[in-house]
């Protein structure tokens, strides 16, 4: 089979995907495999991504954000869902975050 921009792709029944385990009611009945790409482990980017914002200085809050602040082009703050306001503020060393 291909695909409308002409790249090689091979129907696959889903239960061969590996570490695909979805609840019955919610599961894929066909799935398409696209040899040529690869893939990433979510949990993985997202361990570094934590670790290299720790080492900025961010920090971590029980809470989602609900707006980013701006200036112009820069980011200067965030409202939480809990309502909670946090300006950014400059760090030493040239980091930043949010207080």
């Amino acid at each position: 089979m291909r695909s409308r921009i002409q790249r090689a792709v091979e129907e696959i029944d889903a239960d061969d995907i590996p570490g695909y385990n979805p609840r019955t009611d919610a599961r894929a009945l066909r799935a398409i495999r696209l040899p040529h790409e690869g893939a990433v482990h979510s949990g993985h980017v997202l361990t570094v991504l934590d670790r290299h914002l720790f080492d900025r200085g961010a920090i971590r809050v029980a809470a989602s954000a609900g707006a980013i602040t701006t200036e112009g082009d820069r980011a200067t703050g965030v409202v939480l869902d809990n309502g909670e306001y946090r300006r950014r503020h400059h760090r030493r060393r040239g980091r930043c975050g949010f207080a």
